[in-house]
């Protein structure tokens, strides 16, 4: 991530946290993100809903799941700060 404004324009030369989120969808591995920070938001796509997601401390990272499946770790991060308001 390359900057703090969250437009998805994929020809401008930065990269926005919604874009390498974009991006890191496009796999089916476990996404983690170093630089998650106080008022970034994570889309969720596909008809998913925060009630499907179990978010649990792994260490100092947080860990977000859908039954057996790791969708993300959020380095450095403490899973009580992760709340329905993070996702869109």
């Amino acid at each position: 991530m390359t900057t703090f404004i969250d437009i998805v324009n994929p020809n401008d030369g930065v990269l926005s946290l919604q874009e390498a989120i974009n991006a890191a969808n496009l796999t089916t591995a476990e996404d983690t993100i170093t630089d998650f920070h106080r008022g970034d938001r994570i889309q969720l796509l596909s008809g998913l809903q925060f009630g499907d997601i179990t978010v649990r401390q792994q260490g100092t990272n947080t860990l977000l799941e859908i039954g057996n499946d790791s969708l993300a770790l959020l380095e450095g991060v403490r899973a009580n700060t992760i709340t329905q308001a993070v996702f869109v």
